[in-house]
């Protein structure tokens, strides 16, 4: 677990090297009880992130600490196959969470002082969300029937029914950390469908 006041020295106490790279192979084969011992591990995002923020000033709000959250996510969850465990996941994840982080701190100097975060769709009634909107409706249709039906129906559920995962899992029948896995892995499937990449 990180210390909020050390942000840049990541616990190394949740396991050997070898542990860490049998969960995350498990994981991504779609074994359930890797999958939530996983996003159990991955919880320290949001604290590394949080304890980021703080240390630099506060520059981000509640609503775009956890954009970033959701971003650092997304990426470490399309890189899962490029973990080979020597430092350890947290301290894996944590360099991907930081580079987000310094990224974002970087286009937010750039936009200077006066900046004003843009209208969230999510905040919006009736909004959708924005990763989706910008898709063309029948390119996404398309890249969603090609899903399996489980991670096409998790999606759905999630965006177009506003559904969290503890009711996604209800009604699948699955941990939500299950409908999570499935939800994260279908978004860079669609992703690499979408912009004509190899499939996940």
């Amino acid at each position: 677990m990180l210390p909020s006041t050390t942000p840049d020295k990541p616990s190394s106490s949740c396991g050997d090297q070898g542990v860490d790279l049998a969960l995350v192979r498990a994981a991504m084969a779609g074994e359930e009880r890797a999958s939530d011992a996983l996003f159990g591990r991955l919880r320290c995002l949001s604290r590394f992130v949080a304890a980021l923020n703080q240390r630099y000033g506060g520059p981000f709000d509640a609503h775009e600490i956890a954009d970033l959250v959701q971003d650092a996510l997304l990426i470490v969850w399309r890189k899962l196959d490029s973990f080979h465990g020597p430092d350890g996941l947290e301290s894996w994840v944590l360099r991907i969470a930081r580079f987000e982080f310094q990224n974002a701190l970087r286009k937010r100097f750039r936009q200077g002082p006066d900046h004003q975060p843009l209208e969230r769709a999510e905040e919006v009634e009736g909004g959708a969300d924005p990763a989706l909107e910008v898709l063309d409706a029948q390119a996404l249709a398309q890249a969603l029937a090609e899903l399996d039906p489980g991670t096409e129906r998790t999606i759905r559920m999630k965006h177009f029914c506003g559904l969290t995962f503890e009711e996604i899992g209800a009604q699948l029948g699955c941990s939500s950390n299950t409908a999570k896995t499935r939800y994260y892995r279908g978004l860079m499937r669609l992703a690499d469908a979408l912009e004509g990449g190899e499939p996940r």
